[in-house]
């Protein structure tokens, strides 16, 4: 068998600004992608959650926001799982 593919990876060339854009460092991208997540994921929840508390007003505030965490934390956990 003989078999040959190619595969693209990259900046398309049909784009103007792919000749003169250099390509990031992969180290440099994956460090700040951790650093930036992991800084905004908490201050994201902490106000999510503030804001899902003044919308509910006098309901059952503590079922409700376990409810929230709870959808919140399967997501982040079967989210990766179900994309692959």
């Amino acid at each position: 068998l003989n078999i040959q593919t190619v595969e693209t990876v990259g900046c398309p060339r049909s784009f103007k600004w792919c000749a003169s854009t250099p390509a990031i460092n992969v180290y440099f991208y994956n460090s700040l992608y951790v650093i930036l997540f992991g800084v905004a994921f908490p201050l994201v929840n902490v106000h999510l959650a503030a804001m899902f508390c003044a919308c509910l007003g006098p309901r059952r505030q503590g079922t409700l926001q376990g409810v929230n965490i709870l959808i919140s934390s399967l997501s982040r956990a079967l989210g990766p799982v179900l994309i692959m």
